[in-house]
């Protein structure tokens, strides 16, 4: 089970008390990892490169080729291949969304996350655990990098070229920066206690959760930090005193948090902390009917954008979700016999929005007979409430030998694969 899932879990659970005023400025000196350097060795990699198709032979009416789904023109996603029982393997898969051609591209690795403009992918041998954190081009498919050694998290910080990881100094679990080339490595918090998670966010600095990580990948947190590259080291959120969900925007604006107000009849409210000056201006949601009850202790809120939302109510039975607009207005409803693809796993919540601001991934379950069941997957509109079939991309239990069929040792566990926006050449 993944960081991100935990702490969304633990803090719904654990919601009882007040938020706490963020913490006065303190600042800390940037401290250069010196058992931590960038190692530029070359894997020979166990790869499929992706099938290009031949040029057309010139002709008098000009081809137009289609336009591509989403701003980028395919889906990168990690899912674990089992052709016998008991021998599975991390594979990566690419999903053409012109062609609709599903390609197994990259056995033996996990894809962490990928560069903004959708052509490099940050790599780890074991997604789960401590392990290497590779890079690769998509135009270069057959060479992957090593970035840096011992990397429990990593994420791509958005258009700043920055990559950020965690690894552990002196013991204790630290944010790291580098390049993509592998220069400038920097060592941006000395945590006596550690940071438990890097959000995929750059807004000249960090922002990462501090707290411990336990064997099982449980984080226990106790605050929420943004911390610039020149030390200056904000506590936005301190879960001493209260216990509050926070997620960060896609440009790092603001954070949103959810909160118990502690009076009775106990209620809970929706702030939104400018990170930038700490102002909170609370929001309400409107209610997509009126039949609806949207008490914000059962719900999830993340942040696709600076400006849309996705909203999941947990229920009895299944969550309901509707994309919202950041002043609390509903845009769209997702049916509801479609689940959104990684709403509470890596990648940030955000990067499930594609690039042009439009689709989301979202999966349908179906049981064929008996306990045979069969997962599709197909796309969202967030502004028409389009759906759009992806054909050849599916899941199922009964055939674990192709690559149109990919069992999943958890076999529900099909349903929530990372998946990634990318440019194929």
């Amino acid at each position: 089970m993944d960081h991100r899932s935990l702490l969304t879990g633990t803090m719904l659970i654990a919601s009882t008390f007040l938020i706490a005023a963020c913490g006065a400025p303190a600042t800390i000196e940037l401290i250069p990892s010196e058992t931590l350097t960038p190692i530029p060795l070359t894997e020979t990699p166990t790869l499929t490169p992706p099938t290009l198709t031949p040029s057309l032979e010139p002709t008098s009416t000009p081809t137009i080729p289609p336009t591509p789904i989403g701003g980028k023109n395919g889906l990168l996603l990690n899912r674990t291949v089992c052709p016998q029982k008991g021998d599975c393997v991390p594979t990566v898969f690419l999903y053409n969304l012109v062609s609709h051609e599903l390609i197994s591209f990259l056995d033996g690795y996990s894809a962490v996350d990928v560069s903004p403009d959708g052509k490099k992918i940050l790599l780890k041998k074991n997604a789960w655990e401590t392990g290497d954190l590779f890079i690769l081009d998509l135009a270069k498919p057959e060479q992957i990098t090593l970035l840096q050694q011992n990397v429990d998290d990593a994420a791509w910080l958005g258009e700043s070229g920055w990559i950020g990881f965690i690894s552990k100094a002196n013991d204790k679990r630290q944010v790291f920066l580098v390049h993509s080339d592998g220069n400038d490595l920097t060592q941006v918090t000395n945590s006596s206690i550690g940071a438990g998670i890097l959000e995929p966010v750059f807004n000249d600095g960090v922002f990462w959760i501090e707290g411990t990580v336990d064997a099982y990948g449980s984080t226990y947190v106790e605050k929420y930090n943004y911390t610039k590259l020149d030390g200056t080291e904000t506590e936005l959120i301190d879960f001493g005193a209260a216990r509050i969900i926070g997620a960060v925007s896609q440009t790092g604006k603001y954070v949103i948090t959810t909160t118990f107000t502690g009076t009775f009849p106990i209620g809970t409210k929706l702030d939104l902390i400018d990170t930038s000056t700490g102002v909170t201006k609370e929001i309400s949601l409107s209610k997509p009917a009126p039949d609806i009850d949207l008490s914000l202790s059962s719900l999830r809120i993340q942040p696709l954008s600076d400006d849309k939302w996705l909203v999941a109510r947990i229920t009895e039975t299944a969550p309901e979700y509707w994309i919202y607009s950041s002043d609390g207005n509903v845009l769209a409803q997702i049916p509801s016999e479609y689940s959104i693809v990684d709403a509470s796993d890596p990648p940030s919540s955000y990067r499930l929005l594609s690039s042009d601001g439009i689709w989301v991934l979202v999966s349908k379950f179906e049981e064929t007979s008996g306990e045979q069941f069969k997962v599709t997957y197909q796309l969202f509109n967030t502004t028409t409430s389009e759906i759009q079939d992806l054909p050849n991309l599916y899941c199922t239990n009964t055939d674990m030998k192709t690559v149109g069929n990919i069992y999943n040792s958890d076999a529900y566990g099909c349903q929530r694969n990372n998946h990634f926006w990318v440019e194929i050449p």
